[in-house]
C-alpha cells in the first residue's frame, strides 16, 4: 500500500517544494563529501543554482563547497506502507517518512534521480515505493546501466582491455548519434534556465534511449565476427556518447555519473561542462579496468508487494 501526493493525479496533496527541498537537503547532508566539482551553465535570470537544485549547488570550487541552504527537519515526506487516505499528508496523521529512510532503502543517487526526474520543480506529483522502483529500474538500471555494462564489457573483452585504438570512418548513423550527444548541453540548458529540472533529466534519458536503439541496430557483437574494425568504431561511438551523458548527469546523480566516467577513464580534471568538446573525447588506446555494475536493480519492499 502507498500514500501519494499531488493535485493532478491523486486526491492526497502536499506542497512539492517542501517535499523536494527538504528531502534533497537531507540527502545532500549525507553525500556532501562525495560530490564533484562542476562548471554549470550558470544561474538562470531569476534563480540561483542553489535554488534550482533543491537548495544545494555545485559551486565553482572543491566538493566541500556544496552546501545545504535550508536545513529542514527530516520527517516531512509521505509514507509508503500505511493506509491510503484521501486527505492531505500531515504529521498529525502519521503518514510521513524520513527522507533518510529513502536513501538507506534505495540509495542516494537513486533517490536524487527520482525526486528530480519524476516531478516538475514547483509542481505536484505522486510518490510511492512502486513509482520509485519502476523509475529507477527503467531509466537507470535497464537503460543507462545496461548500456554501460554491455558496451564496456565488449570493449574489455575484445579490444585488449582498452578503448578501441583504431577508429574507422564514421557512417551516417554514427554521425547522427555523435551529433546528438554533442548537442546535449545546448539542448538541456534552456530547461535549467526555466527551472525545469525534470526536462533536463529527460534530455539524458532520451539520449540513452536512442543510443540503445543504435547499439541494437549496429549489433557490434555480430560485427565482431564479420567486421571487427566496424565493431570497434561502433563501440567507440557509444563510449563517447556515455562521456557526454555522464558529465551532464553529474548534478543529478554525482556518485554514479563519476563511476561511469571512471570506467571510461575520463581524467578527473576533464569532467566539467567545459570539457564537452571533441578536444576531450575518449582517448583511443587508453586501458580500461574490468567494468563493474553501477545501478543494481531495486526490489519492492515486501509490504508493498503484498
Amino acid at each position: 500500500m502507498s500514500c501519494t501526493f499531488g493535485l493532478m493525479r491523486s486526491p492526497i496533496t502536499c506542497r512539492p517544494w517542501d517535499i523536494r527541498e527538504r528531502a534533497v537537503t537531507a540527502i545532500m547532508v549525507m553525500n556532501r563529501q562525495q560530490l564533484p566539482t562542476m562548471t554549470p551553465f550558470g544561474p538562470p535570470p531569476c534563480m540561483s543554482w542553489e535554488k534550482i537544485f533543491c537548495d544545494f549547488t555545485p559551486s565553482i570550487g572543491p566538493p566541500c563547497s556544496w552546501r545545504p541552504i535550508c536545513p529542514y527537519r527530516n520527517d516531512c515526506l509521505p509514507t509508503d506502507g500505511g493506509p491510503r487516505m484521501d486527505k492531505k499528508i500531515s504529521k498529525s496523521l502519521g503518514n510521513v517518512i524520513d527522507p533518510v529512510d529513502l536513501v538507506e532503502k534505495y540509495g542516494v543517487d537513486q533517490t536524487r534521480f527520482f525526486l528530480m526526474a519524476d516531478v516538475g520543480f514547483g509542481n505536484d506529483g505522486d510518490y510511492s515505493d512502486r513509482n520509485m522502483v519502476l523509475r529507477v529500474n527503467s531509466n537507470l538500471a535497464n537503460e543507462l546501466g545496461n548500456l554501460c555494462q554491455r558496451t564496456l564489457s565488449m570493449v574489455f573483452k575484445n579490444c585488449n582491455k582498452a578503448v578501441p585504438e583504431i577508429v574507422g570512418e564514421f557512417t551516417d548513423e554514427d554521425k547522427a548519434v555523435l551529433a546528438a550527444a554533442r548537442g546535449l548541453r545546448e539542448q538541456a540548458a534552456p530547461h535549467i534556465a526555466k527551472q525545469a529540472i525534470h526536462r533536463y533529466v529527460q534530455v539524458m534519458i532520451d539520449m540513452i534511449s536512442e543510443t540503445n536503439k543504435y547499439i541494437d541496430e549496429q549489433a557490434p557483437w555480430s560485427l565482431r565476427k564479420t567486421d571487427p574494425a566496424r565493431a570497434d568504431t561502433v563501440l567507440y561511438v557509444i563510449l563517447e556518447v556515455l562521456r557526454h551523458v555522464a558529465i551532464l548527469y553529474q548534478p543529478v546523480i554525482p556518485t554514479s555519473a563519476n563511476m561511469i566516467l571512471d570506467q571510461l577513464t575520463v581524467p578527473a580534471d576533464e569532467r566539467t561542462f567545459a570539457h564537452l568538446t571533441d578536444e576531450y573525447q575518449v582517448k583511443p588506446g587508453t586501458p580500461i579496468a574490468k567494468p563493474q555494475g553501477i545501478f543494481p536493480r531495486l526490489e519492492l519492499p515486501e509490504e508493498v508487494v503484498a
